[in-house]
């Protein structure tokens, strides 16, 4: 069949054509616009993967308790790369995975031969009581700031109540003792420059930066054992190659019964003695209701797919419909079925593949997005088959005798 016969005849029946041609076009718009709806959820689950904070804590065995748990010194050499402690193969490991490293110890402390607790902070969010909603305000003097917290300085911040009573004129330093852990014969002399004040904490602490609080607790105790550690994880990407990689090694996953596992690897440990919690609920839920947007419209995908077959069945049979006696003149004209066939189809076919190269194009001007080539051709191919066979069915009857019946 020549071009310019089915350019005519398309020329003279506009209005189905245009019919035809709006069908598929919309149709394309409705597949391409959902594969671009799902690469938008690809990139939006990139991006909170990318900016999403993930935090991991060492937590009893049960992942109840993150505070007070008197932590082993080789749970915070795993966190902190320092000078106080050796660093071992899997410690550099177990830190590539990790940033922002936060821990708190508590010392023992004499001030005027009374009690008074010492705790070493790598900054304020290692402690509860600094959290905003505790409402407690940090005063920090002239020349400081948090980040002092993250250096080796003898310096402290204290309760309002005893920076007044300890400095009525307006001191800069203190004096005090830190007792050792086991025993208390064993201290050490230190004198602190005053950083900073703090009011609203129940507890009467003095808060020393956390490398600083690790060398007396050393001097005084011979080891480090720790209140609690956290960290920030790296690449939120690699949440299950950290645990798969190396923290499995040490840390099991919280169980709420507690219940103990034999820790084979470990020479000193019969079991793991603590658990590894990763805050990333917030992170998996939020990726995880994209992935179900991005189900979802992968599977209004394959349903226009598998409904353009039967529309372009039932849309040709209907054109047809309109064209019977005019198809039927053909055959009386003695044009085989063959050539009516492949004139009729050449026409469909071509209409079709107008209006969906068109809304692919349309919608890839728009969205940026490249059309999704096999779904795209599986539609055209589908609207294929569904013309070929309504083409096929329709043929198969006697035209002539038809129209005659019908009069």
């Amino acid at each position: 069949m020549k071009v310019p016969f089915l350019v005519r005849q398309i020329k003279g029946r506009r209005a189905v054509c245009l019919g035809v041609i709006a069908a598929s076009l919309v149709l394309s718009v409705l597949i391409c616009g959902l594969n671009a709806g799902e690469a938008r959820m690809d990139r939006e689950i990139e991006a909170v993967y990318r900016q999403k904070t993930v935090t991991c804590a060492v937590p009893d065995l049960t992942g109840a308790q993150s505070d007070s748990l008197d932590l082993a010194g080789w749970v915070v050499r795993l966190f902190f790369k320092d000078e106080a402690f050796p660093q071992g193969e899997y410690d550099a490991i177990f830190q590539t995975y990790i940033t922002d490293a936060s821990a708190k110890i508590r010392l023992k402390g004499e001030l005027f031969e009374d009690s008074i607790p010492l705790v070493g902070l790598a900054d304020l969010g290692a402690d509860r009581s600094f959290r905003a909603e505790e409402g407690v305000v940090v005063n920090w003097f002239s020349g400081f700031g948090e980040d002092v917290l993250a250096s080796k300085s003898a310096v402290c911040l204290l309760p309002i109540e005893l920076y007044e009573q300890l400095c009525p004129e307006g001191e800069s330093s203190i004096s005090l003792k830190v007792v050792g852990r086991y025993n208390s014969s064993i201290t050490s002399e230190i004198e602190l420059e005053v950083a900073g004040t703090y009011l609203g904490a129940e507890s009467k602490i003095v808060y020393l930066p956390w490398s600083y609080a690790l060398e007396q607790s050393m001097a005084v105790s011979g080891g480090v054992y720790a209140d609690s550690v956290s960290a920030t994880i790296v690449d939120n990407f690699k949440i299950d190659e950290f645990w798969d990689v190396i923290a499995s090694r040490f840390f099991v996953e919280p169980d709420p019964k507690g219940t103990p596992v034999d820790w084979d690897a470990s020479p000193v440990y019969e079991t793991y003695p603590y658990a590894l919690t990763i805050y990333d609920d917030g992170l998996m839920q939020t990726v995880e209701g994209l992935r179900q947007n991005q189900r979802t419209f992968g599977l209004c995908i394959r349903l226009i797919v598998a409904l353009t077959l039967v529309l372009g069945l039932v849309i040709s049979h209907l054109i047809l419909k309109q064209r019977e006696r005019e198809l039927a003149l053909q055959q009386l004209l003695g044009l085989p079925k063959g050539s009516i066939f492949a004139a009729s189809f050449a026409e469909m076919f071509a209409l079709s593949l107008i209006g969906a190269v068109a809304g692919a194009a349309a919608v890839w001007l728009v969205s940026g997005t490249p059309p999704p080539w096999l779904m795209l051709g599986l539609f055209i191919a589908a609207n294929f088959i569904g013309e070929a066979v309504a083409i096929g069915a329709f043929l198969r009857k006697d035209l002539i005798k038809a129209i005659k019946g019908a009069e």
